[in-house]
């Protein structure tokens, strides 16, 4: 049909015929409770951490918590994660490599940490106690809403009882040479070869190795840039030391955790929530003035763990989708890759 020719019909005209493919919702499912639950609790967890973090300093800066008990609460934290990682993957975790690369890298990072304690010590000294806890109170806001909940918790599909994509798992690369990295399995770019330029000393390449793969770069500086200001507080080089490396291994560290203990079972991952919860309502509930704080944040891990979950299934009904003719068509590759 040539188009400069007039046709008798306008050129708006819609056949009757047009509609008959239209589709309503199609594959549209009800959600199920349980995994909105589950997934929630990547939330809750993230909540809690901040509460624990923010809880660390109270108590570091009216000296209820000793030095030397902060010092072993870092020791500890390190160990159970690299532990962790151990239980997942044995034979790399255990390594003589791995091993001696992580103690090295550790061993620099707390090094460099303790000489710039001094400076993060009189960082703030000319500015108000009321700012800084302004600002640290702000930027553990922003910490929370920027914080990468879907690194966290990985997308959810029907295909997976256990709510990972058939095609998304996390997977902790360590190469012949000691270095440990992390990424999520699945849409993934072309990276190199184990051994290549990819490698990096050290656990913590295992959160920031892959950039790609955790974009919560925003809030994790947010988060320590709050440790930063809150430190400037504390009287002692050794204090600010100890303090830092805590927010370190709750901001850096515990996302890399989370993915393990996920992946390594179900129970594990809810005894991890449950124990960080518990943690959080005990360090609020030692201290008398802190009752109100108490109450709001249970009522919010309430609110988010379970009336939140129950909303999205509820308000799930009211979603609508349409599917016709007029729809750019999805060409599927041999390796079921949409183009």
């Amino acid at each position: 049909m040539a188009l400069y020719i007039r046709q008798p019909f306008p050129d708006n005209h819609v056949p009757d015929s047009f509609l008959d493919k239209l589709v309503t919702n199609g594959g549209v499912s009800r959600p199920k409770l349980i995994p909105i639950f589950l997934g929630a609790t990547a939330v809750t967890q993230q909540i809690s951490v901040v509460v624990i973090f923010l809880m660390a300093f109270v108590y570091s800066y009216r000296k209820s918590l000793s030095l030397p008990l902060v010092l072993a609460t870092d020791a500890v934290l390190l160990v159970g994660g690299y532990s962790l990682a151990a239980c997942v993957h044995p034979r790399r975790m255990l390594c003589f490599h791995t091993l001696l690369s992580t103690i090295l890298w550790v061993s620099l990072c707390a090094a460099c940490l303790r000489i710039v304690a001094p400076v993060l010590r009189t960082l703030t000294v000319s500015y108000s106690d009321d700012t800084i806890y302004a600002l640290a109170l702000l930027l553990s806001g922003l910490h929370l809403v920027f914080y990468d909940y879907g690194a966290a918790w990985p997308s959810q599909s029907s295909s997976s009882p256990s709510g990972l994509s058939a095609d998304s798992s996390l997977d902790l690369n360590v190469s012949e040479g000691g270095g440990i990295g992390a990424s999520v399995n699945g849409n993934r770019p072309n990276l190199p070869e184990a051994g290549a330029a990819r490698d990096e000393p050290g656990a913590a390449a295992a959160l920031l190795a892959s950039p790609a793969h955790f974009h919560g770069t925003f809030s994790l500086n947010a988060a320590f840039f709050a440790a930063v200001l809150l430190a400037s507080r504390l009287e002692s080089n050794e204090e600010v030391f100890g303090f830092v490396f805590l927010a370190i291994q709750l901001f850096a560290f515990f996302p890399l955790g989370h993915h393990l203990a996920r992946r390594r079972s179900m129970t594990l991952h809810l005894l991890v929530a449950l124990g960080l919860v518990a943690t959080a309502t005990c360090a609020l509930a030692m201290a008398p003035e802190h009752r109100s704080l108490l109450v709001m944040y249970l009522m919010g891990v309430g609110f988010v763990s379970f009336v939140c979950p129950v909303w999205l299934q509820h308000i799930h009904k009211y979603k609508f989708t349409i599917q016709g003719p007029w729809d750019v068509a999805s060409v599927e590759g041999a390796g079921g890759e949409d183009f």
